[in-house]
């Protein structure tokens, strides 16, 4: 059997190099899954490389704007031990409103990986949670190959304003 799209993937072969092929499949895949490789867009890739480039300054502003200053209240805020729904977590409401980004929860998740733990609390509540939980794994490798943990943690500490030495 021949795929009719393989003209399509020679296309893009000849016309991206490695790295934006993957940031053009995975920022397509994750906006929709379902998308057709006609359909894949390159503006949503560029949004995507954006993310990557100015990460330092995206991810310290989105810690300003939407997380408590304190460790305490920033694990507090994405994991929410009381909660019984994955709706009444704030950062996971955040995110699935749109007002928290995806690589903030995602970018916090590779120093402090909660979203394991979250997910076996949640189990139930499937209609919500489960279809975002597998599509947030499976970008979350992506997302850790270009992001660095301790710059993460840095900014953590710095948001928190705590003190660290060097070592």
């Amino acid at each position: 059997m021949i795929n009719r799209d393989r003209f399509r993937y020679e296309s893009f072969s000849r016309k991206y190099n490695t790295q934006d092929l993957t940031d053009l499949f995975v920022s397509n895949y994750f906006q929709n899954p379902k998308k057709w490789v006609g359909e894949m867009d390159v503006t949503i890739m560029r949004k995507y490389q954006a993310i990557f480039e100015n990460f330092s300054y995206k991810f310290r502003e989105e810690l300003e704007k939407n997380f408590p200053r304190t460790i305490k209240g920033i694990f507090d805020f994405v994991t929410e031990r009381k909660a019984g729904c994955c709706m009444e977590v704030p950062a996971i409401a955040g995110v699935m409103h749109n007002k928290i980004p995806l690589f903030v929860l995602l970018a916090l998740d590779l120093k402090l990986n909660f979203l394991t733990g979250l997910n076996e609390r949640f189990d139930l509540d499937e209609f919500v949670w489960t279809p975002r939980y597998t599509r947030w794994m499976k970008l979350k490798p992506f997302i850790a190959e270009r992001i660095n943990k301790e710059t993460v943690k840095e900014i953590v500490v710095e948001h928190c304003g705590l003190n660290m030495v060097k070592t």
